[in-house]
C-alpha cells in the first residue's frame, strides 16, 4: 500500500481494536431521568445547550482516540518502504555481465591465495547464487568471449579455471565496451559486475557516467598495503655487445615507494649453465615506486647467452621476480679500410685499430679487418675520402650498399671546395645525406647526441649522457645540407653562443639507408690535427658498431606476450620449427619471407630450427608486460561514477553486506508516531473540558 511493507504485518490483524473507544461509548450509554419543575425555562435551554456541545466534544473525543489506536497499531507493524531496486534479479529476463580483469598483477597472493583464484571463487558463487536464473557473458583479457549471453547453469557445467593473460587493451576499455553491449540489450534487469584489482595501467582514468537503468557492482580486490617488487625491464649498452669488452646492463625494477631489495644478475647458457655472475646490488625505490641497478661486466664468448636479474627476498607475486633477456653475439663480419692516398695513411692505422684494437689475435673478435680495394665478398667497407673518386667506384659502393653491405664513408674537411668540379659528385650525393658546402665558420666546434641518436642500435647507451660528448672536438668539418627524409644525423655540431635551430646544425655523424644497407657519414677523419675524434673513448665502439651485423637482424629477439614471434630470414625450407618452454613443437610455415608464430601464450624460452635439424637458429625471450610488475593501483571509488545504481566492494562478503543494506525494507515509522503524538495531546485538551473551551472563549 502506497509503496509500503510491514515488517511485522500480524500486528495489522489488531486493527479493529481502534474500534473499541467506540464499542466502550456505546455500551456505557444510558438516557438520562427527566424531573418536571415549575419554572425551569431559562434553565432548561441553557441546558439544551450544553449537551449539545458535550455531545460534539464525546464523539470528536471517540475519533480521536480511535485514529490514536489505529496509529500505535501500525506503528507496531513497523512500515516500511524500500529505497533502493535489488542489484541481483531473479527475474527470467535478466542479462549480466562478468568483466573479471586477468592481467598478471593478479597473481598478487594473500593469505596464500592470489587475486585471480579469489576472482575465480567469487564469479562462481556469483552463478550458483544471486545470477543462478540470469543470462551471463563473461568477459576476460584472454579474448574470444562469447557474442551471445549463456545460462549460469551452461557456464558453470563448463567452467575452466581462470588463468592469467595479457592484453594491450586496458580493463577499462572492456568495461566500456560491456557496458554498451548491455545498453543494446532488450532485457528490463541488466547488470553490470567488475572484478579487478584496479592496477593504474588497466584504469588509467575514471570511468564515464553509466546509465541509471544498469547497475554495477565493482569489486576490489587490490592489496591494501602491496609489498611486491619486481623487474620491469633489462637492457645492455651497447645493445649489441662484443665478447670481452666491457658492457653496462640496466635492470629497472619496480616496488613499493620508500622500500629497497637486493637485485642480483647471472648469464647462463641455453642449458642453465652459469656462465658469469654478479653479486646483489641494492634498488633503492623513488616516490614513484621505480629504481634502476645498474652491473659492469664482460660478456662470454657463448654465441647463445640469457642474461636474468632477480628481486631477491620474500614476494607475494613471484611471476615479476626474474626477467630474462637473450643474447646472440654478432657474428664475425669481414670489414676492408679502402686503400686511399698516402695523405690519409695515419689516419687510416687509427681506424684499423679502433676497428681491431687486437690486430687480429683475438679469435672472439667481431670484425676481421683487412686493407685493400675489392668490397666484392666484405661485409663493410670503410673509406677516408681525401679527394672525390670516379663515377665508376661510386656505383661500385652503391651496388654493394643496395645488396646489404655497410659503408662507412669519412670526408677531409675541405673536400668541399672541389665539390662542384667533380663529374662523380652528383652520384657520391645520393650515397651522402645531403650536398656538402662551403662555410665559413671558423670557431672550435663541439658535439652533441641529437633525439635519435637514441633511437639508432649502433649510439644506443653510447651517447645517452651529455658528459660523454664534452671533450669530442673538431676546428673544421664538412657541412651538408640534408635533403633526403632517409637521412638520420646522430652527432651535430655547435659552439659557444650558436642560437641556430637544431635543423640548420651541421652534422658530425649521419646514416642513411639504401635498400637493405647502410651508409655511415663521418664529416671529418680522424687526424690528430683538425680533431680529437681519433683518441676519443666514443670512436672506437661507435665505428665498431657500424661495421657490425644490424642489431634488427640479430637472430635473438626479446618481446612481451602478446606478441607475435617473427623469424625474419628466410632459409630455403618452406617451414621453421619452434619449440616452446612446454618442450611443444610447432611447424611455422615461411609467408613473405618470414615465419610468425602468434601462439606464444606463456613466458619463456622459444627456440627456432630448421624441422629435423637441431641445430639452434634463432632464440626469442618471451616476458610478461613489463607495466604489469607495478603495484600501484587506484581506489575503485574514485574511478566509478557516482550514483545509486553504483555499489563498490572489497570481497564478496562485502558485497553481499553492502547489497542487503540498500535493498532491504526501511522502516518508516516517523510519520504515525508524530501523529499519533499529536493525537494524544488532542486527547488531551478534548478531556480537559473547561480549558478547551475557556480557550475557544478567548481566541
Amino acid at each position: 500500500m502506497f509503496g509500503l511493507e510491514f515488517l511485522f504485518s500480524a500486528a495489522l490483524f489488531a486493527l479493529p481494536l481502534a474500534a473499541l473507544p467506540l464499542v466502550l461509548h456505546l455500551l456505557n450509554r444510558r438516557k438520562s431521568p427527566v424531573v418536571q419543575f415549575s419554572t425551569l425555562r431559562f434553565i432548561k435551554a441553557s441546558l439544551q445547550q450544553s449537551a449539545a456541545r458535550r455531545k460534539v466534544q464525546r464523539w470528536f473525543l471517540l475519533i480521536v482516540r480511535m485514529l490514536l489506536l489505529a496509529l500505535l497499531i501500525w506503528a507496531v507493524a513497523q512500515p516500511a518502504r524500500t529505497l533502493a531496486s535489488r542489484f541481483f534479479s531473479s527475474a527470467a529476463e535478466s542479462v549480466a555481465v562478468i568483466v573479471v580483469d586477468t592481467s598478471w598483477s593478479m597473481q598478487y597472493q594473500q593469505n596464500q591465495v592470489s587475486l585471480l583464484v579469489e576472482a575465480d571463487q567469487i564469479v562462481r558463487e556469483l552463478l550458483r547464487k544471486e545470477l543462478k536464473d540470469a543470462s551471463v557473458q563473461i568477459v576476460t583479457g584472454a579474448g574470444g568471449e562469447a557474442a551471445t549471453f549463456r545460462s549460469s547453469s551452461d557456464l558453470l557445467a563448463n567452467w575452466t579455471e581462470l588463468q592469467p593473460s595479457t592484453s594491450i587493451v586496458p580493463t577499462s576499455d572492456r568495461v566500456l565496451a560491456s557496458v554498451n553491449t548491455l545498453v543494446q540489450n532488450p532485457a528490463s534487469q541488466k547488470l553490470l559486475v567488475i572484478l579487478s584489482d584496479f592496477q593504474s595501467r588497466d584504469f588509467p582514468r575514471p570511468l564515464p557516467q553509466i546509465p541509471a537503468d544498469l547497475r554495477v557492482v565493482a569489486i576490489d580486490l587490490h592489496p591494501n598495503h602491496p609489498r611486491s617488487a619486481g623487474v620491469q625491464a633489462i637492457s645492455l649498452s651497447p645493445a649489441q655487445p662484443i665478447a670481452g669488452l666491457p658492457v653496462s646492463c640496466a635492470v629497472e625494477v619496480a616496488g613499493p615507494p620508500g622500500d629497497a631489495r637486493p637485485v642480483s644478475l647471472v648469464v647462463t647458457t641455453l642449458e642453465g649453465k652459469e656462465l658469469l655472475a654478479r653479486p646483489p646490488v641494492i634498488a633503492s625505490f623513488d616516490d614513484f615506486g621505480q629504481a634502476t641497478v645498474r652491473f659492469d661486466m664482460q660478456v662470454p664468448a657463448d654465441r647463445w647467452q640469457l642474461v636474468t636479474a632477480k628481486v631477491q627476498g620474500e614476494d607475494p607475486m613471484k611471476w615479476d621476480d626474474a626477467r630474462t633477456l637473450a643474447i646472440e653475439l654478432p657474428p664475425q663480419q669481414s670489414v676492408v679500410v679502402l686503400e686511399g692516398s698516402e695523405a690519409t695513411a695515419q689516419p687510416r692505422r687509427l681506424v684499423k685499430l679502433a676497428l681491431d684494437p687486437e690486430e687480429g689475435s683475438l679469435a672472439s673478435w667481431p670484425l676481421r679487418v683487412e686493407s685493400g680495394q675489392s668490397i666484392a665478398k666484405q661485409n663493410a667497407a670503410v673509406f677516408l675520402l681525401d679527394k672525390l673518386p670516379d663515377a665508376q667506384a661510386v656505383a661500385r659502393w652503391r651496388s654493394f650498399v643496395s645488396g646489404g653491405g655497410t659503408l662507412v664513408l669519412m670526408l677531409r674537411p675541405g673536400i668541399e671546395t672541389d665539390w662542384a668540379s667533380s663529374p662523380a659528385a652528383g652520384a657520391l650525393e645520393q650515397l651522402l645525406p645531403g650536398k656538402p658546402y662551403v662555410s665559413s665558420d671558423k670557431e672550435m666546434l663541439r658535439f652533441a647526441p641529437t633525439a635519435s641518436t637514441r633511437q639508432e642500435a649502433v649510439t644506443a647507451g653510447l651517447a645517452d649522457d651529455p658528459k660523454a660528448m664534452e671533450d669530442l672536438r673538431a676546428a673544421r668539418i664538412v657541412p651538408m645540407t640534408i635533403d633526403d627524409a632517409s637521412s638520420t644525423r646522430m652527432l651535430i655540431a655547435s659552439f659557444a653562443g650558436d642560437r641556430k635551430p637544431l635543423a640548420d646544425r651541421n652534422g658530425l655523424l649521419y646514416v642513411r639507408r639504401i635498400g637493405s644497407g647502410r651508409v655511415f657519414s663521418w664529416a671529418c677523419i680522424p687526424d690528430a690535427t683538425n680533431t680529437n675524434l681519433g683518441t676519443h673513448p666514443l670512436f672506437l665502439p661507435l665505428l665498431v658498431n657500424e661495421c657490425l651485423r644490424p642489431l634488427e637482424t640479430s637472430f635473438a629477439a626479446n618481446v612481451e606476450l602478446g606478441q607475435a614471434l617473427v623469424w625474419p630470414h628466410s632459409p630455403a625450407q618452406k617451414e621453421m620449427e619452434i619449440h616452446t618452454p612446454k618442450s611443444e613443437a610447432f611447424r611455422v610455415p615461411i609467408t613473405g619471407g618470414k615465419a610468425t608464430f602468434a601462439n606464444a601464450v606463456a613466458p619463456g624460452v622459444y627456440s627456432w630450427h630448421v624441422p629435423g635439424e637441431p641445430v639452434l637458429r634463432g632464440l626469442s625471450s618471451v616476458s610478461v608486460t613489463g607495466a604489469e610488475a607495478q603495484t600501484s593501483y587506484r581506489p575503485a571509488e574514485t574511478l566509478m561514477p557516482q550514483g545509486s545504481n553504483i555499489l563498490v566492494a572489497h570481497s564478496l562478503t562485502e558485497m553481499q553486506s553492502r547489497i542487503a543494506e540498500v535493498t532491504q525494507p526501511q522502516p518508516k515509522w516517523t510519520v504515525p508516531l508524530a501523529l499519533a503524538i499529536l493525537l494524544l495531546c488532542a486527547e488531551g485538551l478534548i478531556s480537559s473540558e473547561s480549558g478547551l473551551w475557556t480557550w475557544f472563549k478567548r481566541s
